[in-house]
């Protein structure tokens, strides 16, 4: 058995393109992986607990300490709601995998546990999944899920367990294969998209945030799901032997997405419309859609080569929101020496 004392798991975080709401009834979508990485560290520790630190620059920085049999109790510990991703994977892969659960139970009198992500929790990148995606980087290290395709299946299952059943995987799927991930029919290939223009930026503005029930509830309609589906599958289309689309498709269908779901108050809401006036009327941009269907608020934009250091400069002066660019493509979940 590999020793994790030496290593840290790592998934990058992900954005999707296209086929965003469309994807959780099988439609076909594309996402790629981003540079900021979500970072686990598993070490043994001499005492009978479990420690959970977060080494992050937002919330708790206080150290959550619990007993081993932690996973035999109901009531849950005071920050819950922080720690609410992290313990019901642990306890999800500590009922699901037997070599898990003896790994925790006779390798170490503790374990101590600490985590980094490098982007904001609910900015729309995939926190959640991307802490599965390091556990699964994990329990492959250690030789007890034999491919990646295994992987994803436990791991789909492990989000479900506390996502209220729903969920298509996509993100998961991005942060295990790294780089562009397309999905069809509930089931993920490594993207053909093997190139991104620089003029793409993604934006994380307001603080909405799409709940399992609002997702039920207010599902976009039919039509709004079939535009959406037809723009994703011929943006797929468009997509050429070297990986490659042509700019003029981008902008189009980055804005055939928008129009999609045009007038729809959950999906355009009134930062996203503020947002989109600012940056038109300023010249900055020539495409823009919503993305993410969970994390709310969240926007793919299509930035002239000219204006990319003017939009910068614009966004954060009027404090739209935090910018994404330029590392994208990156490597899938991984483990590497700390």
């Amino acid at each position: 058995m590999a020793k994790p004392r030496n290593l840290i798991y790592s998934a990058p975080g992900k954005i999707i393109l296209f086929g965003e709401w469309d994807v959780l009834d099988g439609g076909p979508a594309l996402s790629i992986a981003v540079a900021p990485r979500f970072n686990l560290k598993i070490e043994p520790c001499d005492l009978p607990r479990l420690r959970l630190q977060n080494l992050s620059q937002f919330g708790p920085t206080l150290p959550l300490d619990l007993t081993k049999d932690f996973f035999n109790q109901e009531a849950l510990p005071p920050h819950e709601k922080f720690w609410f991703p992290l313990l019901n994977t642990i306890r999800f892969f500590y009922k699901s995998l037997p070599e898990f659960k003896f790994f925790l139970e006779s390798q170490s009198p503790g374990w101590d546990l600490s985590f980094h992500c490098e982007w904001p929790l609910e900015h729309g990148l995939g926190s959640s999944s991307a802490l599965v995606a390091c556990w699964l980087a994990f329990f492959r290290n250690q030789h007890w899920i034999p491919s990646i395709h295994k992987s994803f299946e436990i791991g789909k299952e492990a989000l479900r367990s506390f996502q209220s059943g729903l969920g298509s995987g996509l993100d998961l799927a991005t942060q295990l294969w790294g780089r562009s991930v397309e999905m069809n029919q509930n089931q993920p290939h490594p993207g053909r998209l093997k190139k991104l223009p620089t003029n793409l930026y993604f934006l994380r503005t307001g603080k909405k945030k799409l709940t399992a029930a609002s997702l039920k509830k207010e599902k976009p309609p039919t039509h709004a799901l079939q535009n959406l589906r037809f723009t994703t599958q011929n943006f797929l289309n468009k997509i050429d032997f070297e990986g490659n689309v042509s700019d003029t498709q981008w902008i189009e269908s980055i804005n055939n997405a928008y129009l999609s779901f045009e007038g729809l108050p959950l999906i355009h809401t009134p930062e996203v419309l503020n947002c989109r006036r600012l940056l038109f009327d300023n010249h900055l941009i020539e495409a823009f859609k919503t993305t993410g269907a969970g994390g709310g608020d969240c926007l793919l934009l299509w930035v002239p080569s000219e204006k990319q250091k003017e939009f910068v400069r614009f966004v954060n002066a009027h404090e739209l929101g935090n910018i994404y660019s330029g590392k994208f493509f990156t490597e899938g979940a991984k483990s590497h020496e700390f």
